[in-house]
């Protein structure tokens, strides 16, 4: 199905890591090529790659803000565990746990003619965080959800990450 109407649709290759610590931000800045230290600076999560030791890029994605300066990888599924066990060797000393949560959570999205406009506030039942795609506003919304999740509320236009995943 494609995004033309104004429905959510799970993405199947998709993963999440979680980054949770005092050093989590600290750790992406010279791993990614965002500046780490905007997350969330406008409300909006960043686009960015994550680049090896020589520079290349091992994958793109989007880096979410969570609680006490932790962030979520939102990044292709077949990327997930390499990139989590990446990142492990370069954490050393640092203050940071990391954690594939692809197995918990689901990444969705929505979009269509309207795509730019906020979502309605029961267009995804579960309980997670939306916000706009900061690539293009035409690409619409994705969110966050737990696996399975059929009841709550999608928070449209939020930025917060589900409790779950902090």
């Amino acid at each position: 199905r494609g995004l033309s109407s104004r429905r959510w649709h799970t993405v199947l290759d998709r993963g999440l890591v979680t980054l949770e610590g005092a050093d989590s931000r600290k750790l992406l800045q010279g791993l990614t090529t965002a500046n780490v230290d905007r997350l969330g600076e406008d409300g909006k999560p960043l686009y960015t790659g994550f680049l090896n030791a020589q520079g290349r890029v091992l994958g793109a994605g989007f880096l979410l803000p969570a609680r006490d300066g932790g962030v979520v990888l939102d990044v292709d599924a077949a990327v997930a565990l390499s990139l989590t066990k990446h990142l492990s060797r370069y954490k050393l000393r640092s203050k940071v746990k990391i954690t594939d949560r692809s197995s918990e959570f689901r990444v969705c999205v929505g979009g269509g003619p309207d795509a730019a406009a906020a979502p309605a506030g029961d267009a995804l039942a579960g309980d997670g965080a939306a916000w706009s795609d900061p690539r293009l506003a035409c690409l619409g919304w994705r969110a966050l959800l737990p696996r399975g999740a059929d009841g709550g509320s999608l928070a449209p236009g939020s930025t917060a990450v589900p409790a779950a995943l902090q």
